[in-house]
């Protein structure tokens, strides 16, 4: 196979069959001055633009400067030293991936500069890194961009920007701040352009595009959300990636390629995947050893493949298991569960003192005034402190001791979903950070330092940080990057006046576009009385979760239930169901397929019309009813279906 990166004096060259990407360097530094869509000819580069810029001690440091009147203000610009090349590394991890590493001195600050980009054969895009080495003590990073370009297909002013997974569309003088973390820029005329994504964190993640400037920046937050980053000498800081990906057709085309791109930088694939049951809805805390082994046996009579204690299995006492409740404690239930072919997940709060409310003060984030910062009556616990390490050996024990096959990791640390908190720590005495300012970067960094020394010592466990404990009301790039799995939202549908599990169905369509569904799980849907086989075949969207007592349904929705949960173990078992795509979203009817790259899968339709519907798939495609075996793509007046393929 050729290689897909070719160096020149001065230069290299990034290129697969979709696009070639050209860097350089000179007296002014390094830059971009071509990226080509080889699907459609258009050049995209508009011309140079710095790769990168951050101030180093308050100096600036651009990859590349070019003296230039600003339009804004007219001012010039203050003159910056260019950095100076060192060498250029390329590496090969396998045969579908090569990756270019250019390593520079700045001349005027105390760092070195390594910039990343991985291309693949057969992915229409790439990944970007950058990486800052301190070569003396007491280096603070700010104000930092970690990918900047000037790229349009086509002219600028033919182009329309879309923010987040359902591509809303943007102004057209737009600079965007902790909003989204995917940036589209599409050219209805030529019909093509290119997705721009950022695995920065939270309200950390910034996106910069405005009329005045030819630049679009990928940085961190330099407004009301505090980045920095103090180095010590020798030690290296990795910024979060970038991706960019270019696609031809209209304005939904490049999701799949985009999902795919993604998935290079998430952990391995190859997580049992079935369906999840957790525990929370409708029980809360009101739980105990009987109802939950009756629980254990319902879920693994539907087919189930995951079992959730949830919330509600300690007491106070440094969150000692419960014994009024459960008097054999957690061993003989984790064995219980097991036995049966389940696999054990366990709640657990790490954000917070709940359960745990005589721990001291030491490692409890502070506020501006000094005063503890407070969740009701629980203190939250700084991930930027020694806390980080607690947790570690507190949750090691757990899936040591109970053989835990799943971690749901919970509660507010760094900041708060439903913006309840303030950001970050202002505490200037914790290990890992300096001060409010460096506080929210070091905390998230606290919660991958978590991850990754947990997967160390227990490599099949499956790590997840909840919506509350990563801080977010939505999946994101930067969340799925730190989680095995993640859990995103609490919808249930339980109370169907307030939650229409149709419109719940439809935002599942809308986050599991750009994002990879077999890592999300999206909501957690109450299966209860004749809605259990809709809610079920709803969570087919992504990694299904479920609650409800299972104990009630009726028997005819059981055995639906369990016909639905075979059919999906028995696609899912053949390969990852990593495609999503939505074949019908209308009032009165929707539809989406399921699939892996292999082409197995299924369909699920819902119908709400007063009359059966037949459904057209492409020719290719030939199906049978999960449940009759019968190949007619019929589904029933005001009813849902599966279809096997």
């Amino acid at each position: 196979m050729s290689n897909m990166i070719s160096r020149g004096t001065d230069s290299v060259l990034l290129h697969n069959r979709f696009f070639s990407r050209h860097l350089a360097w000179d007296a002014n530094g390094f830059y971009s001055d071509s990226l080509v869509n080889k699907t459609t000819g258009t050049e995209y580069c508009r011309g140079k633009e710095s790769e990168f810029s951050f101030r180093i001690n308050g100096k600036k440091m651009p990859s590349w400067f070019e003296p230039r009147i600003r339009e804004v203000d007219g001012n010039p610009e203050p003159r910056s030293n260019a950095p100076e090349f060192l060498e250029a590394e390329i590496r090969r991890p396998d045969e579908n991936t090569e990756e270019l590493r250019l390593h520079f001195a700045l001349k005027h600050a105390p760092a070195n500069v390594t910039i990343s980009y991985r291309v693949f054969r057969e992915i229409p895009g790439f990944v970007k890194q950058l990486e800052i080495e301190a070569l003396e003590d007491d280096i603070r990073i700010s104000e930092l961009v970690f990918d900047s370009f000037c790229f349009y297909p086509g002219r600028p002013c033919d182009c329309d920007y879309y923010q987040g997974t359902d591509d809303t569309l943007l102004p057209v003088n737009f600079a965007v701040e902790g909003t989204t973390d995917i940036i589209r820029c599409h050219n209805p005329l030529l019909h093509e352009g290119f997705l721009c994504g950022s695995a920065a964190p939270g309200p950390l993640r910034r996106f910069l595009g405005y009329s005045h400037w030819s630049s679009m920046d990928v940085s961190y937050s330099m407004g009301a959300v505090p980045f920095a980053k103090h180095l010590r000498k020798g030690e290296l800081f990795r910024a979060d990636h970038s991706f960019l990906l270019l696609y031809s057709g209209d304005r939904n085309a490049g999701e799949s390629a985009f999902r795919a791109l993604l998935r290079t930088v998430l952990p391995p694939q190859g997580l049992p995947q079935g369906v999840m049951y957790c525990t929370w809805l409708p029980f809360l805390k009101q739980i105990d050893e009987a109802l939950i082994l009756d629980l254990a046996e319902n879920a693994r009579s539907l087919g189930f493949r995951y079992f959730v204690l949830d919330d509600g299995w300690f007491t106070d006492d440094n969150r000692a298991v419960d014994k009024k409740k459960f008097p054999r404690g957690l061993d003989s239930l984790s064995k219980s569960i097991h036995g049966m072919g389940l696999l054990f997940g366990l709640w657990y709060n790490i954000g917070t003192t709940y359960g745990a409310p005589d721990t001291p003060d030491d490692d409890v984030c502070r506020l501006a005034d000094g005063s503890l910062k407070k969740s009701g009556e629980s203190k939250i616990l700084c991930f930027a402190s020694r806390h980080r390490e607690k947790i570690l050996e507190e949750l090691s024990a757990l899936a040591e001791r109970y053989h835990v096959d799943y971690f749901k990791l919970d509660f507010s640390s760094i900041l708060s979903p439903y913006a309840v908190q303030p950001y970050g720590c202002h505490s200037r005495d914790h290990a890992f950070h300096h001060s409010w300012e460096d506080s929210v970067i070091e905390m998230y960094r606290g919660l991958l330092f978590l991850r990754n020394e947990l997967k160390k010592r227990h490599p099949e466990l499956i790590v997840d940080f909840s919506f509350e404990s990563f801080g977010t009301d939505r999946p994101n790039i930067a969340a799925l990057e730190f989680s095995d799995l993640h859990h995103v939202s609490n919808l249930s549908g339980k109370e169907g006046e307030f939650q229409s599990i149709v419109k719940i169905r439809k935002l599942f369509y809308r986050w599991f576009a750009k994002l990879p569904p077999e890592r999300i799980l999206g909501g957690l849907l109450v299966l209860q009385n004749e809605s259990a086989p809709e809610y079920l075949l709803s969570s087919f969207a992504g990694a299904p979760l479920v609650s409800g007592d299972l104990r009630n349904l009726p028997p005819d929705i059981r055995a639906r239930a369990a016909c639905f949960t075979k059919a999906f173990q028995e696609a899912a078992d053949r390969n990852t169901l990593t495609e999503l795509e939505i074949l019908r979203n209308e009032d009165d009817f929707d539809a989406f397929i399921r699939k892996g790259k292999a082409g197995h899968g299924f369909v699920c339709a819902f119908n709400r019309k007063n009359e059966d519907v037949t459904l057209n798939l492409p020719s290719r495609i030939v199906c049978r009813n999960a449940e009759t075996g019968e190949s007619t793509l019929r589904v029933r007046a005001n009813d849902c279906a599966m279809f096997l393929f």
